[in-house]
């Protein structure tokens, strides 16, 4: 589905012309407190540092003789600190290894990059 959404259609430049400002010619929210630094850097932090405490709380409830936890609940608790340590370091990796650029790069908003849709090649004169 996303894989199609992606392809096939532009959601993804009419979210990115919604945030855009045509008669500013800017991204209002892109150096804006909320949205780059609480939003990009401290929710994943936050979402870490949860998942961590929670591996630290069952395993203090593992080795402790008078079990806090039953088993159903722990094995529930290990999968959502998991996801919350993995997601934030999946998307850190894929974005770290993707070609496309932010919306405010692109050549349609005043950038220097052009639009690529998903699976397209990126451009010989055009650095990742």
């Amino acid at each position: 589905m996303i894989v199609f959404v992606s392809r096939y259609t532009d959601i993804d430049l009419l979210l990115a012309d919604s945030a855009y400002s045509a008669t500013y010619h800017v991204f209002p929210l892109k150096d804006n407190w909320f949205a780059a630094v609480l939003m990009h850097r401290w929710v994943k932090y936050c979402l870490i540092v949860a998942g961590v405490s929670i591996l630290g709380l069952l395993m203090v409830d593992f080795y402790r003789s008078s079990k806090w936890l039953n088993y159903d609940i722990c094995k529930k608790l290990a999968v959502v600190a998991l996801s919350f340590i993995a997601v934030p370091a999946i998307i850190s990796v894929l974005k770290s290894q993707s070609i496309h650029h932010c919306p405010w790069d692109l050549q349609r908003y005043g950038g220097y990059v052009p639009y690529l849709r998903l699976f397209d090649s990126l451009p010989d004169d055009i650095k990742a």
